[in-house]
């Protein structure tokens, strides 16, 4: 498993140790830590979208197969950084099979006749194929957006995570429970495990008992592999993490940016291109996603 940073928690304690920021009490007096969360959110972003405008595909991956049998589209994935960030389409005319890209199509144009895939379009979030596939799947290629960062809400002590049942977390458990980050019910919250792997996605919620720790949940449907197991976490959102999925070297710039923000309360953009520091992280976040892989030159070469 790759080392990953640290949980979003303990990279604000750091930067309230730094800046002097330790007397505090959320939403009474002191910077509020929701404050400084959504800061790392900000810098987290812009990072991001920096490695992509100079690296490209620094976090594409491959979704499953996806049947399209009588279909002449479908939705881009939900998880896509950006609409237009679909880099390739592959068919197979069976599961399993031999796949091959389908041409990219700059205007979409549907043959009225069903067959074999050749080309798909982009427009609006849908992908269009060129037909009605008589049958096959397709595999699609794109940038997926980070698990937005946030805290631990609950630990999970009871669980009956299906649509319209229950969460139960712990508050008796002091440490990351608190009360008042309940008083705006959220709309969604995402589990998670230890290292911040996302157990569970959009799970709906309907109401909190803090009396009790019970969170009632709406009516959806999770994926088969989806667990929110006893001893988890609960956070708040649809995809969401504790800890950032960049790398370890992206560290230092978190750092420097959460204590600046403390001090002067600006945006990554202006703080990254004034504070010379910055600049140099951000160069070398940006170098180490440029590195090619120890096989890529020998592969291109074939």
């Amino acid at each position: 498993m790759a080392i990953t940073l640290p949980r979003s928690d303990l990279l604000i304690k750091q930067a309230r140790t730094v800046a002097g920021e330790t007397d505090y009490s959320d939403g009474d007096y002191g910077v509020d830590t929701n404050y400084f969360l959504e800061a790392l959110q900000d810098a987290h972003d812009y990072i991001h979208l920096k490695i992509i405008n100079e690296k490209g595909e620094a976090f594409a991956i491959t979704s499953d197969e996806i049947d399209v049998s009588n279909l002449s589209s479908i939705p881009i994935p939900s998880d896509i950084l950006m609409p237009h960030l679909v880099y390739n389409v592959e068919y197979s005319q069976a599961s399993g099979g031999y796949f091959e890209n389908l041409d990219y199509a700059y205007t979409k144009e549907s043959r009225p006749l069903n067959g074999r895939l050749t080309e798909y379009a982009l427009e609006n979030g849908i992908i269009y194929f060129d037909r009605i596939a008589t049958s096959g799947v397709v595999k699609v290629r794109y940038e997926q957006a980070c698990d937005r960062l946030e805290l631990r809400r609950g630990k999970i002590t009871a669980s009956n995570a299906v649509s319209g049942g229950s969460i139960t977390i712990d508050i008796a458990e002091t440490v990351f429970y608190k009360d008042s980050d309940w008083d705006s019910l959220p709309e969604y919250i995402s589990v998670n495990d230890r290292d911040g792997n996302v157990l569970m996605r959009n799970i709906p919620v309907v109401s909190f008992v803090a009396a009790t720790g019970v969170i009632t949940l709406d009516t959806f449907t999770p994926l088969s592999s989806e667990t929110a197991p006893v001893g988890a976490w609960v956070v708040f959102g649809q995809r969401s993490t504790t800890h950032s999925k960049l790398s370890t070297i992206a560290l230092p710039f978190f750092k420097e940016y959460l204590k600046t923000i403390s001090f002067e309360g600006r945006s990554a953009d202006d703080i990254s291109t004034s504070n010379p520091r910055m600049k140099e992280f951000l160069a070398d976040i940006i170098e180490a996603y440029a590195q090619k892989p120890a096989g890529f030159a020998r592969v291109q070469r074939r």
